[in-house]
């Protein structure tokens, strides 16, 4: 149940200058590579990978996408090699030579297709407001007549699209009459009034981030007329966009832009992941760090994909090597909480498979309801695709409902089901009592785990003098609770302290300092201790909380009103309690267990992302 992190391999890749780019790209995307440079490779004359003239051109690349990738088609599927690095420079120069040959044929093209979107929206926001002008008899003919807009018009009409926003935020001071329309998707209004009341408005509706409404000149008669005209110019002008855009797709397939696409992004990704290397005419050189050590296997690969490459695996036992977390699959949702200190070193045991039983138990502990656990559980499985969190949620789930028939509760309910154990309230020592066994085995196993730590870096025997003595006077005084002969192990453990500290320090001066860090590190156990009393804590303010839902939907004669009562009441308990109790579970699981062995002194693993496609 217990996992050492274990050092990423150092590897040296040498290659054919021209294969650089597919070589990366074969080992990035089957293992996880960290790009770094080691010592020897600082020392050789180095070139940046990303030249001027290759930057110059990704750069125009990048301005062509930002303007046009909305009209490009997307990239096709299969796998497409990467181009060469010895030829990187001319086929950006032809890529981009295509691009701007589709541009100049699409640049018309992309304009009508932007004058009908303008038309599409005026269309959209027009039919949006017609149906909900009621029995309006309104008449819009006037608001496009030559009159309403010549200089010498006395009064002026407009359509404005805004926020929402409340009639008496509409400037008083104007004279204009005002209708608000509100729609489906937008808020209107149908002004009228002179026209610089009209331009007093039209400023109010900037300032509240609204616009003026280019009301299509062809609008005439009232509203019953506009609708059904309306609907089928939108209907038109969407065939006619639709019909623009198979046009785009035409002069796309013309200059073959989806291929080049997928050449521009991959040679942006290796660009982008590429430090500084070694290389000449022929060869280049990369070092870094991968979480695979079968070099045959990956030389057997570049062999058969047909790449001209060589890689050369070691441990890199002299160096600061990133730490893995080596799990099984079971065990890796549980690597979040290890991960929050940072990742174990070479001499930190990962507790990830541990977590899989603690983490559950104090949860399930503290939330013991079957109906509420398996909500969680329905929740975290619904989201297991999406966050590997949610396996934590699911273990949790599953872990409150076997609690829940051990307490008898099922949807704050205590007279559905017989506890198999005991009602929470009715025994509340008890259910405080227990708790405090559990958090001594978890301190226990925690200064078993630094002592292992020592002992995989060769550093057992000194913990053994120093260190072993605490143990067995914590174990000691604990079982004096039970048994006298705990008083024993803790005068034996006392005595062992002294010893093994005199004999690595050869000093009775030094003892006494020892002596009182023995007593401040006691204080400390038995605070660590007495804190897990909190898991039971929460599991009576659990069943409290339970309790008062039940008292609260039993007062109602109604049983609709009970039932609703209930209902939200656990809804309540579920969202509140949940958060709780894993805060709760996680500082037990940081401050009271991590504490013991766990420094999070390793370096992360950073893999490069993989390539496009």
């Amino acid at each position: 149940m217990i996992s050492r992190p274990q050092p990423a391999h150092r590897f040296q890749l040498l290659c054919a200058r021209d294969e650089l780019p597919q070589a990366m790209a074969a080992l990035v995307s089957n293992f996880g590579v960290q790009l770094e440079a080691g010592p020897e490779l600082q020392k050789m004359e180095q070139f940046t990978t990303l030249t001027p003239e290759l930057a110059q051109r990704l750069n125009h690349y990048r301005e062509l996408a930002n303007r046009f990738r909305a009209y490009w088609p997307k990239k096709p599927a299969g796998e497409k090699k990467l181009i060469s690095n010895k030829k990187a420079l001319d086929q950006l120069d032809q890529a981009i030579a295509a691009l701007e040959l589709w541009r100049k044929d699409a640049q018309s093209v992309i304009e009508k297709l932007h004058d009908k979107q303008a038309i599409g929206v005026d269309l959209t926001l027009l039919f949006d407001m017609i149906p909900h002008l009621g029995e309006c008899s309104l008449d819009f003919s006037p608001i496009n007549t030559p009159e309403s807009y010549g200089e010498e018009r006395f009064f002026a009409s407009a359509i404005f699209v805004i926020p929402e926003v409340f009639e008496e935020d509409i400037p008083k001071e104007t004279l204009t009459i005002v209708r608000r329309v509100i729609g489906e998707s937008n808020t209107f209004l149908v002004a009228v009034g002179l026209p610089d009341e009209i331009q007093t408005l039209n400023d109010w509706v900037v300032t509240a981030k609204g616009r003026l409404f280019n009301f299509p000149k062809w609008c005439r008669g009232d509203v019953g007329e506009l609708l059904p005209e309306t609907l089928a110019r939108l209907e038109k002008n969407q065939e006619e966009q639709k019909e623009i855009r198979e046009e785009l797709a035409q002069i796309a397939d013309k200059h073959e832009v989806a291929s080049l696409l997928q050449v521009t992004e991959q040679l942006e990704w290796f660009f982008s992941i590429m430090e500084k290397t070694a290389s000449n005419e022929q060869l280049a050189h990369v070092e870094g760090w991968t979480d695979s050590g079968l070099q045959n296997s990956i030389n057997s690969y570049f062999d058969r994909a047909g790449i001209k490459a060589l890689i050369d695996v070691a441990e890199g036992k002299d160096e600061n090597p990133p730490m893995l977390l080596v799990n099984p699959r079971w065990a890796k949702p549980f690597e979040l909480f290890p991960r929050l200190l940072g990742i174990p070193g070479r001499d930190e045991a990962d507790p990830s498979p541990l977590l899989t039983i603690i983490a559950p138990l104090l949860f399930g502990y503290m939330f013991g309801d079957v109906g509420q656990g398996a909500v969680l559980a329905w929740v975290g499985f619904s989201l297991r695709k999406k966050f590997a969190a949610a396996w934590l949620l699911i273990s949790g789930g599953l872990s409150a409902i076997f609690f829940g028939f051990l307490f008898g509760s099922i949807f704050s309910r205590e007279d559905i089901i017989t506890p198999l154990w005991l009602h929470p309230t009715h025994e509340p020592l008890t259910v405080l009592a227990v708790p405090l066994v559990l958090g001594f085995f978890m301190i226990v196993g925690g200064m078993l785990l630094k002592g292992l730590g020592e002992f995989w870096v060769g550093r057992g025997e000194k913990w053994l003098q120093a260190e072993g003595g605490i143990f067995i006077l914590y174990v000691g005084v604990v079982l004096s609770f039970i048994h006298p002969i705990g008083w024993s192990m803790a005068v034996v453990g006392l005595g062992w302290f002294l010893i093994g500290n005199y004999l690595l320090q050869k000093s009775f001066v030094k003892i006494l300092g020892k002596l009182g860090h023995l007593v401040e590190l006691a204080m400390q156990l038995g605070v660590n201790t007495l804190s897990f009393a909190r898991v039971g804590a929460f599991a009576l303010a659990h069943a409290g909380l339970s309790m008062a839902v039940m008292t609260l939907a039993e007062l109602p004669q109604s049983v609709v009103a009970g039932f609703t009562i209930l209902f939200f009441g656990n809804v309540l308990i579920i969202a509140l309690e949940g958060l709780v109790v894993s805060v709760q579970t996680t500082r037990l699981i940081l401050f009271e267990f991590f504490v013991r062995f766990l420094r999070g002194s390793g370096r992360p693993f950073r893999p490069l992302p993989a390539p496009p496609q």
